[in-house]
């Protein structure tokens, strides 16, 4: 049996993979994906590393509408991380 956080790990595999296959906007689909589901699990605590790892993503891949909707979605969470942000300004 799959519990959430055996998905959440492969979910990040799945992201590492595509992103070293070079398939960047999957991975970044797939670090987005795993921020969902990680925030879902773990009672609100929020992965913003993998909103990080989502935009990078998408800025290797060129999808740069995708970069400034992720980069507004770290901006919105209000989970008091605010370590992500000088990155982003």
């Amino acid at each position: 049996m799959t519990t959430g956080l055996s998905m959440i790990d492969d979910l990040n595999n799945l992201a590492v993979g595509s992103y070293k296959a070079k398939k960047y906007d999957d991975a970044s689909d797939y670090f987005e994906n795993s921020f969902s589901l990680s925030s879902m699990l773990n009672q609100g605590r929020k992965d913003t590393v993998s909103l990080f790892n989502a935009s990078l993503s998408a800025q290797k891949a060129k999808n740069y509408s995708k970069v400034v909707k992720i980069n507004q979605r770290m901006v919105d969470e209000e989970d008091g991380q605010r370590r992500n942000l000088p990155v982003l300004i």
